[in-house]
């Protein structure tokens, strides 16, 4: 029986370009503590290595998808140093949907995750079927799964002949949408997170839309991250009280004669197990836990604090009013913060470069913080332990 339980707080958004909006993606994922954070249509490349290290934390990785062929597209997923054993998995080219599959470790148990962005353009039937074909490569029997993206059918829309075979192919694989209510802004469901149908993994399932990057959706998130505590726990008392307890709970639990009683394991496990659930709840209860991340940020200085903590302000006050005009006001302290940062990094690197001056390692050292490219020191290939020594 395994007691140690590990929840991590995810996020959802279908983000409509990331490169002008690293600053804002970073700040989502640490003001929200997200260990997963699953984004679509990043419009990203893998050329874009300066704006991918800009906008993921120091406590994170990013996975990502690049669209093939043309602009646009492209799914992506930041995962937190916490979450064990990541896994970019291999996956088959649609022509309807892109995805990304990750696999990854938490609490002690396999989880796939599988990112989608269907384009609005693309074929409805055509998707269903690919997607159904897609689910088929999935091992859901040793693993738990979770598929979540931006799938563009307005499932809230149950009398739509798509939906309705949308909905029987998932449930064909046991999966359900757990979305109830709209992630867009014209009002429907079209973002989705979709889970085995007798699946606990995703709880407190939560759409925000005041304060979502994106135009068009809104955030989808489920909370929090959560751990057992052992601080008070006494091994030597559990013991002691499962021995005791087991002892009072045997004569009326086993069904057994007292004769064979002391033979009898499968009744002493039962018990054994149901005692230690039980006390080591008590003992070491789940507990939530606000962790706060410090990026190192040279450029950071108090007039980026001032107007930070002002866009916070407006933020929570459309929250409570939920009025136009705390609406505009948050809009403004936003977009004043946006470009306050940009105005300040901008100065910044730029001071760096011309202190560089014509010193090239210097002034590489920059280019590489900028783009997050490290040098990777290889040994050479084709000696052996000693010869390479010598």
């Amino acid at each position: 029986m395994a007691f140690n339980t590990q929840r991590v707080n995810c996020g959802l958004l279908n983000i409509q370009s990331a490169r002008n909006k690293t600053s804002e993606i970073r700040d989502t994922i640490n003001d929200r503590q997200l260990d997963l954070y699953a984004v679509t249509e990043t419009w990203l490349t893998d050329l874009d290595s300066a704006a991918m290290k800009e906008m993921t934390p120091v406590t994170h990785s990013f996975v990502h998808n690049p669209r093939s062929i043309g602009r646009g597209g492209g799914v992506g997923m930041f995962v937190s140093n916490s979450v064990k054993k990541v896994k970019k998995c291999k996956t088959p080219i649609y022509n309807s949907f892109e995805l990304l599959q990750v696999e990854c470790e938490i609490g002690g148990n396999k989880l796939t995750i599988v990112s989608i962005y269907r384009p609005p353009a693309a074929s409805v039937s055509l998707f269903i079927d690919e997607f159904e074909l897609y689910l088929e490569t999935i091992d859901m029997v040793s693993t738990n799964i979770i598929v979540w993206g931006d799938f563009n059918l307005w499932l809230d829309d149950t009398k739509a002949r798509y939906v309705q075979l949308f909905i029987e192919t998932i449930a064909m694989f046991n999966l359900i949408n757990i979305v109830d209510k709209p992630t867009s802004m014209c009002g429907h469901i079209i973002d989705l997170v979709l889970v085995d149908t007798s699946s606990d993994l995703v709880r407190d399932l939560y759409v925000d839309g005041v304060c979502s990057l994106s135009p068009v959706h809104k955030l989808v998130s489920f909370k929090v991250i959560t751990f057992r505590s052992t601080r008070n726990m006494d091994c030597d008392t559990l013991l002691l009280l499962i021995y005791d307890m087991i002892m009072e709970q045997q004569s009326d639990l086993c069904c057994h004669s007292s004769r064979k009683r002391s033979e009898c394991h499968e009744c002493l496990y039962t018990i054994y197990n149901s005692v230690m659930r039980v006390e080591h709840e008590k003992m070491c209860p789940l507990t939530s836990k606000k962790i706060v991340v410090k990026e190192d940020s040279p450029w950071f200085n108090d007039e980026i604090r001032r107007a930070k903590n002002d866009k916070k302000k407006k933020e929570r006050l459309w929250r409570r009013q939920q009025t136009d005009q705390c609406r505009v006001a948050y809009t403004q302290a936003r977009n004043y913060e946006k470009k306050l940062i940009s105005r300040r990094k901008r100065d910044f690197y730029q001071g760096k470069i011309e202190q560089a001056g014509p010193n090239m390692h210097k002034l590489y050292k920059v280019l590489d913080n900028l783009t997050g490219n490290k040098k990777k020191h290889k040994l050479p290939e084709g000696y052996s332990d000693s010869e390479l020594a010598n």
